[in-house]
């Protein structure tokens, strides 16, 4: 068997029957080996910044960069406050003396979620199915910036208008290290055969 054929058929078993425990740590070391093999288009313009483009027209193991949101002290305090009230404003951590206040976790998928919105508002999304694999690795503070790195991990033909994406999202910062990690499936429409455009749906 190929093997990224493999590798896509044991990423969509672990995602069909992902458990507790040693299931859920497997999952999590062979995404990270699917995405340390598959960088090898990291930062080409690809697809997604191409218009008109369709499910059919994507391309597996493509990966590039998106986003650009700055974490600040302001919408800390104001994360903190109205959705984060049991988490300390942490000020500093061994070796990080003198960042600014740390970011919550949930404050970082909030600003994700705001970079891909943005990112995606033009693709041919019909319905995103949802989320597996969130992870964080590190603290965000308060001055970082964060930026996206997206990789095609998988596609599967729904039908003769729509197919399903597999994708793997990392949240970097400014200096390339990995804040956080998710993985998503999103229902996307194939190339309409009569000229008739299909409605997305968030």
């Amino acid at each position: 068997m190929c093997p990224l054929l493999l590798k896509q058929a044991v990423l969509i078993y672990l995602l069909a029957f992902q458990r507790r425990g040693w299931a859920d740590n497997l999952q999590s070391y062979f995404y990270r080996y699917i995405l340390s093999k598959d960088r090898r288009g990291a930062g080409v313009s690809i697809l997604p910044r191409q218009p008109g483009w369709w499910f059919e027209d994507i391309i597996i193991g493509r990966t590039y960069d998106f986003g650009a949101a700055k974490v600040t002290a302001d919408d800390i305090a104001l994360f903190h406050e109205r959705f984060a009230p049991n988490l300390p404003l942490k000020t500093h951590e061994p070796g990080r003396e003198g960042a600014g206040p740390r970011a919550a976790e949930s404050h970082i998928y909030a600003l994700w979620r705001r970079m891909l919105w943005e990112e995606t508002r033009g693709w041919p999304v019909i319905q995103r199915l949802g989320q597996d694999a969130l992870r964080y690795y590190k603290a965000s503070y308060a001055g970082e910036e964060l930026t996206v790195r997206l990789s095609f991990l998988a596609t599967e033909d729904r039908s003769e208008t729509e197919g399903v994406l597999t994708a793997s999202h990392e949240v970097l910062d400014q200096d390339g290290l990995l804040v956080m990690s998710v993985m998503t499936r999103t229902v996307m429409a194939k190339r309409p055969k009569d000229g008739i455009s299909i409605g997305a749906r968030d």
